[in-house]
């Protein structure tokens, strides 16, 4: 996730999508890393991936602010 958030500072969009999508594998119930990757997906043109990420998260976790924002975008 750490190395992902600096891959995506420096502007490397896809290398940050792998890395989120490897830290999706071992915590996927992690509110942190959908918003990151359904931003990252938003950022790279792929609108419908990053809207239906935290679909199911923010169903399970409604008072997460992060994940409402992140589907609302």
């Amino acid at each position: 996730y750490n190395l992902a958030y600096l891959d995506r500072e420096s502007g490397d969009l896809v290398a940050a999508a792998e890395g989120l999508e490897a830290a999706r594998a071992i915590a996927p119930q992690s509110g942190d890393v959908l918003v990151a990757l359904a931003e990252v997906r938003h950022a790279l043109g792929d609108s419908a991936t990053a809207s239906t990420l935290p679909r199911s998260y923010v169903a399970e976790h409604p008072a997460d602010l992060a994940a409402r924002v992140a589907l609302a975008t």
